[in-house]
């Protein structure tokens, strides 16, 4: 108490940088993000009623060293999408990542009375039966939720084997079901692009390229049947001039014979040009080159024919040989056949014309663009997919589907919830007080070696001190010359 009254003037120097270092750590706890912890507590029972509950929790340590294994990633991440916890941006290995890594299991020692549960330490809980689960999240309904998922996958150990096929069985099924409907969605995605791009299909395409072949041999066929048809009419046509001719009088003269030649001949030129005419026009259009000279030609030869006299054509004159004389059935044979093939030859130009309509059509329709035959196989190989996913899980059986699952072994001990998952009132972390004291703290150290550096006897004390301790002598100083060393008296 005697130095109360000598520390109480320079208090201020103590109490201030105390002070300050609080707040100032104090503060600085405001930087850091809050966190929230929402906790857990799972009693650990013997499965088995007949086993003593030492060998089953001993079981349980053993197989369970680690706790953090029972939340494999399959577990966790069915349990987390079934739940919908996982969101934002990062993908859902990041979300698994982090949600294990705020995760803490582990195995604490508690006394249960009747109802009523609380940790102890005493003997008669020395022993762990309890598993503790603690989450830190960024939010207190983050925290609870995501807690009560994961202490959720711990209890699904206690699921009896009845239960246990039923949920196989309802899982297998929403599996199917989730497949039959992904089938059905993939169908009707290309149903929809088949008809919003019918025609520009690869499919279309060679099914276009079959028909354009058919219908070129189809105008084949009908070139040959023009052919066939040109050259009977022809036949006809100079078997009836020579009909016509026998009745007439020998007696012509040699001009009037030539004539009729030379117009039978112009006829069967005219003939032929205008038969080549409409092959030309069944394959090309009016104004190709060739189409052009042959319409040239027989507009040539039709001005020939006009300069010759009609009183010498042997076919359709009215000559007085042809009035005094009958035709016979042979003559009127030969006309009607000649009319039946100039029929012909009409009908099968327009059919000419009509297939080489189509061709042209079918010919711009041979094309098809990259893009679309791109979405058109991509939605092709979606649907494949589907299709096979759901073979593969519709023949599935539920052993084969629980063998594919997560290992279903039945634990040595059953786990009971002794309290469910706290709601946090306030974070668990940063702790102010804890920031205050430790800012104070390193505030006193700081300034204690500050202080201690600038003591005024600090490096005279310490430089005595190695003088002393030395062998060698120390010198004297002597007084300078002319140097009082007396202070002048004031006057």
């Amino acid at each position: 108490m005697k130095w109360l009254p000598i520390a109480r003037p320079g208090a201020w120097i103590i109490v201030a940088p105390a002070l300050f270092g609080a707040l100032l750590g104090f503060l600085l706890s405001f930087t850091f993000a809050r966190k929230y912890t929402s906790r857990t507590l799972l009693l650990i029972e013997p499965a088995d009623q007949n086993d003593s509950s030492s060998g089953s929790f001993r079981q349980f340590i053993q197989q369970s060293t680690n706790l953090q294994d029972l939340l494999s990633e399959p577990r966790l991440k069915s349990m987390m999408d079934r739940m919908g916890v996982v969101r934002g941006s990062k993908s859902v290995e990041q979300e698994l990542g982090e949600i294990r890594r705020h995760t803490r299991v582990r195995l604490v020692a508690v006394s249960v009375n009747d109802s009523t549960q609380t940790k102890s330490g005493s003997s008669s809980a020395s022993s762990p039966n309890a598993v503790e689960l603690d989450y830190t999240g960024s939010s207190p309904a983050e925290a609870q939720l995501i807690c009560d998922a994961i202490t959720a996958i711990l209890l699904q150990q206690n699921v009896d084997p009845t239960q246990q096929e039923t949920a196989i069985a309802g899982e297998l099924s929403q599996k199917i079901n989730a497949a039959k409907q992904s089938l059905n969605e993939a169908n009707a995605k290309l149903s929809r692009f088949r008809r919003r791009h019918a025609g520009q299909l690869p499919a279309d395409l060679e099914r276009s390229m079959a028909d354009s072949i058919d219908l070129n041999v189809q105008l084949k066929m009908l070139s040959q049947k023009v052919e066939s048809t040109r050259k009977d009419k022809t036949d006809a046509e100079s078997l009836l001039r020579q009909r016509l001719l026998l009745p007439q009088q020998k007696s012509e003269k040699h001009d009037s014979s030539q004539k009729i030649a030379d117009k039978a001949a112009l006829e069967k030129q005219l003939s032929d040009s205008q038969s080549q005419l409409l092959q030309l026009q069944a394959q090309y259009a009016d104004d190709h080159p060739d189409v052009l000279k042959t319409k040239r030609d027989i507009a040539a030869i039709e001005k020939q024919l006009a300069a010759i006299p009609n009183n010498g054509e042997p076919i359709g004159s009215d000559s007085q040989a042809n009035d005094a004389a009958p035709e016979s059935s042979d003559v009127r044979q030969l006309r009607s056949q000649i009319q039946q093939d100039d029929e012909v030859l009409a009908q099968t130009a327009r059919e000419q014309k009509r297939i080489q309509s189509e061709i042209t059509v079918l010919g711009r329709e041979l094309h098809v663009d990259p893009k679309i035959a791109s979405d058109y196989e991509r939605l092709r190989r979606d649907r494949d997919v589907a299709q096979d996913k759901y073979a593969n899980v519709s023949t599935m059986s539920p052993a084969a589907f629980e063998g594919n699952s997560a290992s279903q072994e039945k634990p040595p001990v059953r786990l009971r919830m002794l309290y469910p998952a706290t709601l946090p009132r306030s974070p668990s972390s940063p702790n102010r007080i804890l920031f205050a004291i430790s800012g104070w703290l390193c505030l006193a150290v700081v300034l204690r070696v500050a202080l201690w550096l600038e003591r005024p006897d600090h490096s005279s004390g310490a430089l005595r001190a190695a003088l002393s301790n030395s062998a060698a002598p120390v010198p004297r100083t002597r007084p300078l010359p002319n140097v009082t060393t007396e202070h002048p008296r004031l006057p």
